[in-house]
């Protein structure tokens, strides 16, 4: 892993700044949206009891954003060496076809506690795997897991972050919502801008994209970033024929750009949103079977490992995060 000394050692780090505002004004609307009391008896976990953690999470986190670029520099930047991030990528692709191919038998012995532990572990690995900011990742999974909770719910029927749009019934696609973050974003930057599209992904990696580019690559880009935020747009428009799926991929895609602008981790993202329900869904029956009671999730072998794991992943990330902002120049 090599690291970016080209930033200044002082100063403010407005990147932190900037998403630590849009993140705040996210948590307070959604704080702000909560009906009723959030946090019902203890064992029960309500409509809105895990969004409400979500949004009140979120808002901690974005102030800590926010204190760190005020007072603090970022200093060296940790990038992937091409070498470790093919053997990474390789090692998560390997590691998603062994679980296609024998996971699911696995699964037919894990029950709701274990599922839910085990995608909150997935989460927390993730954040660990983030290397521009592992604080902004927890934000980008903190806020894919509040667009998760978008919609009806599916137990009581509420409508939670609707805004009285019908058209938030039924949620955000996550089709749409990948569309937008991953596709649209990097076509509508690669347009308005190929030198900053290069330089938002040699911010990652280290070695990689160093020369400028010709005019001919550059007219390239355009093109090929064109024809990416056509094709999204078309097959947003083609899920359900609305125009309404274009405009909220229109609306990801300008959010897409900023993170990437400021090295905010879109797929830690998607991948909460893809969990959200899942993880919510899987705690409410693991809290109906065992009655209410939380430990459930520390008396079952496999859950109690994941639980574990979890912890010791986020211990983990959490002080080599505080040592790297105290002490930016150290390798």
């Amino acid at each position: 892993m090599s690291h970016d000394g080209t930033r200044p050692h002082g100063g403010r780090d407005f990147p932190d700044i900037l998403l630590g505002g849009i993140t705040l004004a996210l948590a307070v609307v959604a704080l702000a949206s909560l009906k009723g009391a959030p946090f019902g008896p203890p064992g029960r976990l309500g409509e809105w009891m895990l969004p409400a953690s979500a949004a009140g999470l979120l808002a901690v986190v974005s102030l800590g954003l926010i204190l760190r670029g005020l007072l603090l520099s970022r200093g060296r930047v940790d990038r992937w060496r091409p070498r470790d991030l093919l053997i990474v990528t390789a090692l998560v692709v390997g590691g998603d076809l062994a679980w296609w191919q024998w996971g699911r038998a696995v699964m037919l012995h894990l029950g709701p506690s274990d599922l839910a532990a085990m995608m909150v572990c997935a989460l927390s690995i993730a954040v660990a795997l983030a290397r521009v900011s592992r604080l902004r990742a927890v934000a980008m999974v903190l806020v894919g897991l509040l667009l998760a909770s978008v919609g009806t719910d599916i137990a009581t029927g509420e409508a939670r972050f609707t805004m009285g749009l019908s058209q938030l019934a039924d949620g955000i696609s996550s089709t749409v919502l990948a569309l937008g973050l991953l596709v649209t974003a990097d076509g509508l930057l690669c347009l308005a801008s190929p030198s900053a599209y290069v330089e938002s992904y040699a911010r990652w990696v280290a070695g990689w994209f160093d020369r400028s580019l010709s005019t001919s690559a550059a007219i390239g880009l355009r093109v090929a970033g064109a024809m990416a935020v056509a094709a999204a747009c078309y097959a947003a428009f083609a899920l359900n024929n609305a125009v309404w799926d274009v405009g909220v991929l229109l609306v990801l895609g300008a959010f897409g750009v900023v993170c990437k602008l400021i090295g905010a981790n879109r797929l830690v993202l998607v991948m909460a949103f893809d969990y959200g329900l899942l993880i919510e869904e899987n705690i409410r029956r693991a809290l109906l079977i065992s009655r209410g009671d939380p430990l459930t999730f520390l008396t079952r072998p496999y859950s109690a490992s994941f639980v574990i794991l979890t912890c010791a992943v986020l211990a983990s990330i959490t002080l080599m995060s505080i040592r790297r902002t105290l002490n930016p120049r150290h390798p």
